[in-house]
């Protein structure tokens, strides 16, 4: 079904009718005026306002007024009893990207029955009607929304175990960018943003020529920021956006986004992306609110439905759908590949910010699915991230019962066992099955540190496995060890220099060394090459009376000298190993007065609750 919409000049009977349709390219139309190219559009937020949204670029600086007019005449407000429900003015800068909206409840629009609502912008002596739609599209539009939403709490969603980016096709030379959260009372926040040209080239910071932001919480300069592919975070507010401008034209592929890492991955969910091309156009190249994302992802699972044997239209119970997948993939195991989750994901509450374990079914049935995809993704690789699926693993028990049935569908398809650890996952029982092979590489590793004159010692939690029990921590993943870098005080470039020499010195036929340069940490990754075994080598160095080293979080801490200032000697495996000069002091300061306590969740990404309530 289309719903033509016509836009007329009210200054004169000039008609201008725009071939746009919800079907086709959402409730939205793009018009030049003398006074500057409009493109406005509706949507309707998920709790249930519509939101006029005008996006401009001006050829002066002139004010605007946008108005939103019912019936020839202004709507009467519902708060203040006025003549006009609701106006927003700006200016219209030259070359620049402008916008502004009106947020309506829609409960107050659907009452007003009127199929010629209209958004016009007076403009000095120019007045002209930008977009004119009924209110029962409205309605239509929003009911189908409400229903897949209900199905695809988490629609849109990306990042993943991989935190796999966004990327927006562009294919068109542009001079503006712009971003913004489609929804009232929200935040635009996410990790990084790059912009590729012709031969994925990234967009360099001599390119751009400006970034503006609706508001922004870091205290960072914001063009520095973003032209450098860093990310952005705004204040809560009505449809937070970003502007960047560029120097020239420029021909851009893609544009890509990184999520954050967290639950608060979620923030992205209602993103609209336009950009500004020749003549002034205004063109949207991805909105998540749109009619035509939301018929795509109806079409979508009407095909999922057939597939499963579901009547879509009244399979309204997420519930039933998803324990069909689950069932069906269980089925289908050796064969599923990663594009198979693109809506099975979608239909998980990871974004729904109000989940709360209401039915174990229904939950079991979420971990279930989210196991599955585990399954598939741990087979090539066990680099992983949970975060983003936190929402649902808030209790200990759920965590456990994910690595459990990850496990089974591990074991059906011939697979070792593997474990959840704070850093995403590991082979299950990697130190504590494998002690000879592990010991070998740290012997190795401990001897070819000391003669490069660098004091090694066991630390963090391999030197609090040594100092509990004798022995590897049961849920521990990796090998720690400290290194003295200098007696001297240093700064922190001294630092990263001394560390890089330090382990190209180490690096050749007996070992593979990572040193981490991507993540800006100090800390090396050195691989025994005969065990395959991974040492992680961290520095630390001095400043007058103190030391410093990492900590908590991976965040530089300082602590008293004497804490290292020499060594120590603790069993491990009835072999003794060099540790620091006060290894109750260090543990200490490092898990604070409850490192006597076996905690798998200590410095888990997010928080865990470790009580009876969760999978049971």
């Amino acid at each position: 079904m289309e719903y033509p919409i016509t836009v007329e000049e009210l200054d004169n009977n000039k008609e201008v009718t725009l071939q746009t349709s919800i079907q086709d390219s959402s409730l939205s139309s793009f018009q030049r005026l003398e006074s500057g190219s409009f493109q406005s559009s509706i949507c309707v937020t998920p709790s249930q306002d519509v939101i006029f949204a005008t996006t401009a670029i001006g050829l002066s600086n002139r004010q605007a007024e946008i108005s939103l007019i019912c019936k020839k005449q202004a709507i009467f407000s519902f708060a203040c009893k006025t003549k006009v429900i609701a106006k927003s003015a700006f200016y219209v800068e030259e070359h620049k990207l402008t916008s502004t909206f009106i947020s309506v409840p829609l409960k107050e629009l659907l009452r007003q029955e009127s199929e010629n609502l209209q958004v016009c912008i007076a403009l000095n002596n120019e007045t002209a009607i930008l977009l004119k739609v009924s209110t029962h599209i409205i309605n239509d539009f929003s009911r189908e929304e409400r229903k897949i939403a209900s199905l695809m709490p988490s629609r849109g969603y990306f990042g993943g175990l991989s935190n796999t980016p966004l990327r927006i096709n562009v294919q068109k030379k542009i001079d503006t960018l712009f971003l913004c959260n489609q929804d009232t009372d929200a935040y635009l926040n996410f990790s990084q943003l790059h912009i590729y040209t012709t031969g994925r080239q990234r967009l360099q910071p001599d390119q751009f020529a400006d970034v503006t932001a609706s508001s922004n919480v870091s205290k960072a300069d914001l063009f520095k920021t973003i032209s450098s592919g860093n990310g952005f975070h705004s204040r809560k507010e009505t449809f937070p956006h970003l502007i960047v401008r560029l120097k020239k034209p420029e021909f851009v592929e893609s544009i890509e986004i990184v999520n954050r890492r967290d639950k608060w991955g979620s923030r992205i969910q209602n993103l609209a992306a336009s950009v500004a091309i020749e003549n002034h156009k205004i063109v949207p190249v991805y909105s998540m609110l749109d009619f035509s994302g939301i018929e795509q992802d109806k079409d979508t699972l009407i095909n999922l439905c057939q597939h499963l044997r579901l009547d879509y239209p009244k399979s309204k119970d997420r519930y039933a759908i998803l324990s069909s997948v689950v069932t069906c993939f269980e089925e289908h195991l050796v064969s599923l590949k990663e594009r198979d989750f693109d809506i099975p994901l979608q239909m998980l509450s990871t974004w729904n910010e109000n989940y709360t374990i209401s039915d174990n079914k229904w939950h079991k049935t979420e971990l279930a699915l989210l196991a599955i995809y585990i399954f598939v993704k741990t087979k090539k690789t066990l680099s992983l991230s949970l975060n983003s699926f936190s929402r649902l693993l808030s209790n200990s028990k759920d965590i456990e019962y994910l690595e459990s049935k990850v496990n089974a569908y591990r074991s059906a398809g011939s697979l070792f066992p593997l474990k959840f650890t704070k850093h995403g996952a590991a082979r299950q029982g990697m130190l504590v099955c494998n002690t000879d092979k592990v010991l070998l590489a740290l012997d190795a590793v401990m001897e070819d540190l000391s003669r490069l004159g660098l004091k090694p010692c066991i630390a963090y939690g391999t030197l609090l496995g040594a100092q509990r029990e004798g022995k590897f921590i049961d849920h521990d993943d990796d090998v720690d060890i400290l290194i003295e870098l200098s007696e001297e005080d240093l700064t922190e470039s001294q630092v990263r220099t001394l560390m890089n020499d330090a382990m190209a010195k180490l690096a050749g036929s007996k070992y593979r060394v990572n040193t981490n340069k991507k993540s800006g940490t100090y800390n090396t990754h050195v691989c025994h090459r005969e065990t395959d075994i991974l040492i992680d080598v961290f520095p630390y160095w001095y400043s007058g009376n103190s030391i410093n080293l990492y900590m908590e979080k991976m965040a530089i801490k300082s602590i008293p000298k004497q804490i290292l200032s020499g060594r120590s000697k603790l069993q491990l495996y009835q072999k003794s190993y060099d540790a620091p000069f006060d290894i109750k002091a260090f543990l200490l300061s490092r898990y604070g007065p409850r490192w006597e306590i076996s905690d798998r969740y200590h410095e888990w990404p997010w928080q865990v609750k470790q009580d009876s309530v969760g999978i049971n």
